[in-house]
C-alpha cells in the first residue's frame, strides 16, 4: 500500500459528482464580475462513474488563438483520453488574457483573469472528482 501522501487528494466534487458524467468536450459559461466567460471541459472515457479523482490540466491559448486551435495544436484532449485526465480550455476576453502588461500594440483587456481561473477551478472541483494535488497549467504565448 502506498503511503497516504501518495493517495489522490479529492475535492468536494467527488462526493457529489454525477454518476455517468458525459465524456468528451462540453462548453460552459460562468459570470465573473458581471461578464460572461466561457471555457470548454474535456472529460476522458476513464472518468467513468466519477469514483476516482483525476488530474486536471488548465489550457490557456495564446493571444488571438482559440481554444479549439489550442486543443488541436497541442493534441491535449487525445492525450487526456489516453492517460486519464480532465482538460479545461479557458478563453481570454477577445482571445487575449490580461497578462498585466502590454504584449501587443493594443492595451490588454481589463478582465480579472486570476478571478476567472479561480471561478473555473471552483466550478470544476465542485462538480467533478478532481485530484487537487495534480492541477496543472499549460499555456501558449
Amino acid at each position: 500500500t502506498p503511503p497516504s501522501s501518495a493517495q489522490p487528494k479529492a475535492m468536494t466534487g467527488c462526493a457529489k459528482a454525477p454518476r455517468g458524467h458525459p465524456v468528451g468536450r462540453q462548453s460552459y459559461e460562468l459570470s465573473v464580475d458581471g461578464e460572461a466567460r466561457t471555457f470548454s471541459l474535456f472529460v476522458p472515457r476513464l472518468y467513468g462513474d466519477g469514483a476516482a479523482a483525476l488530474p486536471l490540466v488548465l489550457g490557456l491559448p495564446g493571444t488571438d488563438d482559440t481554444g479549439t486551435w489550442f486543443e488541436m495544436y497541442t493534441n491535449i484532449t487525445h492525450v487526456a483520453d489516453e492517460r486519464g485526465f480532465l482538460v479545461a480550455t479557458l478563453r481570454g476576453v477577445d482571445d487575449e488574457f490580461n497578462a498585466g502588461k502590454d504584449c501587443l500594440p493594443r492595451p490588454p483587456p481589463a478582465a480579472d483573469d486570476v478571478k476567472y481561473v479561480n471561478a473555473t477551478l471552483d466550478l470544476i472541483t465542485s462538480t467533478l472528482c478532481v485530484d487537487t494535488e495534480r492541477v496543472h497549467v499549460l499555456g501558449m504565448s
